[in-house]
């Protein structure tokens, strides 16, 4: 979550620059144990946790809706669900030729579903049977009734059939093998699907759980679509197998927003339940009972394991002051598998930061349908206490390795449109991937630092791989958040001195060793030349290097974005988002400039910065492009009264 616009001055290699090192570095790693708190988490819950007041009412295991027990004594059948649900069940199913009303299938629905929920914690098959009851009972109306009646249809549905498939997975269930489950009337033989385009099969997934049993903290909202089926997530571990065979497998392994339904079909005395997972990330429409309709799904929870995951949460503080421990966390990670219709993403997150930071942005832009449908999206995960432009070599490999991989995927245009999204200093290192030229002022720093340290017929390739820069012809275009394309120059304040006195940023690049992640394993100790000391210093106001950098050619046909955050009242020009001014946030020649109310840590979550970038990638694809957000000005510019609270983040302004 962290970020700050901290660079490294490549001539601090020398011993003789360690009077340099600026006492508000320790600021950063202050400012990251006060805000360690801002941790997502998962919590499995038993209740459900995204149902409105309205519609939990029927999901709970407490006393039958109103509605249901005014059926219940019409038909004169109340005390029978006291008593024995079964018989209660019976009876209500024999008139159903006679009466097959939405009120009827609500309380044989209903009534199943607290049956199971209440057997559930001593006897799961038995409340297996109650689900499947009831997800049959309420499916038989969901297709074709509408009104108040149709949405608690609904929810039982979709609850159950949620329910139904994580006690399957709970208990080791074989998917695609036939099996069998006595429900309170009937058999159940359950069957798998997986034919079926954008199905998935369940087997390939370690890991099953109803998303709306769920609970999870440290996002902004809660994205979710509602629709017909159980939202669920599927996770798929990182084995070195796997990984093998997936270079773009995370750590993490993979989570899938899925959605389950439940197709029931009458065999002999028995029922047909045949289970269909939907692979939401391609398709969110399924055709039911012969209509068309619009699939549920949570886009939070999955992202959320992803982000959450251990590895991933400590290279933002741990990564930075010690990348040695780190280096085998730096890779290109796809969140999704690879689609050659659609067009990647990338973001990269900035210094003392880790893929966490997009936590927000990835969950809201998965929630919409269009982006959904049209772009894959990928973090660069690295190790922030290296020198920038090795960090940018770094992703140059990386997305050389993925360019390669897609070719031989059957990777078409779309590929070769990628979009490059980086906050603070990771927009720095995409824009390396885009312009072309020799940084003298780093080859320089460079070539001065390994003087002496090692031959120079050894030392020259490695210079000349860090500080001459080649356009990615596949990069169309670049957004960049927050990015100090000038440097910047953090306010000194007075607790710094103490704490540098206390805090030691032990960075040895010999200990590094080689960078596994470099195809020839080019050996980057070389550039520790005789020094043991921090290699890390501030981003220094109007740094040569940082402004050879923007003087390089652009690649042909890339197109730049910049979405600036601003705190406090100053005028745009004089403002800054609490570490970058706008001065070094403002790029030339940008084809459009965004500025947000936000500071630089919380620009990754604002909603009008999501905002700007859902409007970005509608432009990239020429899709036409309607506001979430209101007010919107011609310059991109949002501006709103400071003392108004705000309809989105609930703050004052």
């Amino acid at each position: 979550m962290l970020d700050f616009p901290v660079m490294f001055r490549l001539s601090s290699l020398h011993a003789n620059h360690k009077k340099n090192l600026p006492l508000h570095l320790p600021v950063l790693l202050s400012a990251a144990l006060l805000l360690s708190g801002c941790a997502t988490g998962i919590r499995e819950t038993d209740k459900p946790v995204t149902a409105s007041f309205s519609v939990a009412r029927f999901l709970q295991s407490h006393p039958l809706s109103r509605q249901t027990r005014r059926f219940l004594d019409a038909e004169d059948a109340h005390h029978l669900f006291h008593d024995d649900p079964v018989t209660a069940i019976s009876a209500l199913e024999a008139r159903l030729p006679q009466d097959n009303s939405p009120a009827r299938r609500l309380a044989l629905a209903e009534i199943c579903l607290k049956t199971g929920r209440r057997l559930e914690k001593t006897d799961s098959r038995r409340a297996l049977g109650y689900y499947l009851a009831a997800a049959e009972h309420s499916a038989a109306a969901i297709a074709h009734e509408e009104g108040k009646t149709r949405d608690s249809l609904l929810a039982i549905y979709n609850f159950s059939a949620g329910k139904i498939g994580s006690i399957l997975h709970d208990g080791q269930h074989v998917w695609g093998q036939a099996a069998s489950v006595p429900g309170p009337t009937h058999t159940y033989a359950l069957r798998t699907a997986t034919a079926g385009s954008h199905l998935v099969d369940p087997a390939d997934f370690d890991w099953i759980k109803s998303a709306d049993l769920l609970k999870v903290k440290g996002f902004k909202t809660r994205r979710r679509q509602e629709g017909v089926g159980a939202a669920m997530v599927g996770h798929r571990a990182a084995t070195p197998g796997r990984m093998e065979r997936d270079p773009f497998l995370g750590p993490a392994g993979r989570a899938i927003p899925l959605t389950l339904t439940i197709h029931f079909s009458p065999d002999g005395d028995a029922r047909e339940a045949t289970f269909a997972f939907h692979d939401i990330l391609s398709s969110d429409e399924a055709v039911i009972d012969g209509r068309a309709v619009k699939l549920a799904a949570d886009f939070t929870v999955p992202v959320a394991m992803l982000l959450e995951h251990r590895p991933v949460r400590l290279l933002s503080v741990k990564g930075m002051f010690h990348p040695e421990d780190y280096q085998d966390q730096v890779d290109l990670y796809a969140l999704e598998p690879f689609r050659p219709e659609k067009i990647p993403v990338v973001f990269v997150h900035g210094i003392l930061s880790s893929p966490k930071t997009w936590r927000d942005v990835i969950a809201e832009l998965y929630a919409d349908p269009v982006i959904r449908a049209n772009y894959q999206f990928l973090v660069f995960a690295y190790t922030t206490g290296l020198p920038v432009p090795l960090n940018g070599a770094l992703l140059r490999e990386h997305l050389r390795d993925y360019h390669g991989a897609a070719d031989a995927n059957g990777g078409s245009a779309p590929s070769s449109r990628m979009v490059l999204v980086g906050h603070s200093m990771g927009g720095i290192i995409s824009n390396l991937q885009t312009r072309t030229g020799i940084n003298q002022d780093w080859e320089k720093a460079f070539t001065e630092a390994l003087d002496g340290a090692a031959n120079p017929v050894e030392t020259q390739p490695l210079v000349r791989r860090l500080t001459a820069l080649e356009a990615d012809p596949r990069i169309g275009r670049v957004i960049f958040l927050s990015t100090p394309h000038r440097g910047s120059q953090l306010a000194r304040w007075p607790v710094v001195e103490l704490v540098s006195s206390v805090i030691k940023l032990p960075l040895n690049l010999l200990t590094l060793g080689t960078v596994p992640a470099f195809s020839d394993s080019w050996d980057i100790s070389l550039l520790s030349g005789d020094t043991s000391h921090h290699s890390i210093i501030d981003l220094a106001s109007n740094s040569p290097g940082l402004v050879e950098l923007l003087e390089m050619p652009a690649g042909d046909g890339v197109s730049y974005h910049s979405i600036i955050g601003r705190v406090g009242s100053q005028p745009l020009a004089r403002s800054s988002d609490s570490v970058v001014p706008y001065w070094s946030a403002h790029l030339p020649g940008a084809e459009s400039e965004a500025a947000v109310y936000a500071s630089h840590l919380g620009i990754t979550a604002d909603p009008y910065a999501i905002e700007e970038l859902r409007r970005i990638l509608y432009q990239h694809i020429g899709a036409e492009y309607a506001a979430h957000i209101q007010p919107h000005r011609e310059r991109r510019e949002y501006t709103r009264p400071r003392a108004r609270r705000s309809p989105v983040q609930g703050k004052n302004w």
